[in-house]
């Protein structure tokens, strides 16, 4: 029962932090003039939820085929790797929401600009956010798949104790963790940056 708890928390979470990525993308679009539905967002949002769904529940069932689960250090390995694969998804949804909260702050800069305010609103990202999401969800992805190759090697070959693996694993989580702040910090600045922008505007 526990443990189907901290899932469900852990996948609404992911849930509300794909919510408000989509929200602040038609935000933008909005502001821009443009009148997208990112569709191909939302399927793709839908798509990784339900996929990570099913393997919060019924992966154990499912990896059992490939991974000798009668092996306890085997089962920790999955769990453990699972909980990571949830981090990392926070890492990039977060980053992905600060990208694009910084090209929102961007466009009402430019708009409420008394000297510059441009009879249409251009439709062009901003370089940080044009390159900084993908180059952050392929360096994410890539270091996540990296540690749990890494990790499956060194246990196949030498051998792992429990209490061994979960500190190779709270050390990946600690990675996650200093980024998550770091992010999360930026958001805040934006934030307050959005605000004070919005109130000097105000009449």
């Amino acid at each position: 029962m526990h443990s189907y708890f901290i899932k469900t928390m852990g996948l609404f979470w992911v849930l509300a932090e794909m919510v408000i990525l989509i929200f602040i993308r038609q935000g933008i679009a909005f502001v821009e003039g443009k009148k997208e539905k990112f569709l191909g967002l939302i399927i793709l949002s839908s798509f990784i939820f339900i996929l990570l769904f099913l393997t919060s529940f019924w992966g154990e069932s499912f990896f059992s085929g490939y991974l000798d689960f009668s092996r306890k250090i085997n089962l920790y390995f999955y769990r453990y790797a699972l909980w990571n694969l949830f981090c990392t998804l926070w890492v990039v949804l977060e980053g992905s929401i600060m990208f694009y909260s910084l090209h929102a702050y961007i466009i009402l800069k430019k708009l409420m600009n008394p000297d510059r305010i441009p009879s249409k609103p251009s439709g062009t990202m901003n370089p940080w956010t044009r390159y900084g999401v993908p180059l952050l969800v392929v360096s994410a992805a890539a270091f996540y798949f990296f540690y749990e190759y890494r990790i499956f090697s060194i246990m196949d070959r030498f051998g792992l104790e429990k209490n061994n693996l979960k500190n190779i694993y709270l050390f990946y989580i600690k990675i996650c963790g200093m980024f998550w702040f770091l992010i999360e910090g930026t958001v805040a600045v934006i934030g307050l940056k959005t605000y004070h922008l919005l109130k000097k505007s105000s009449p």
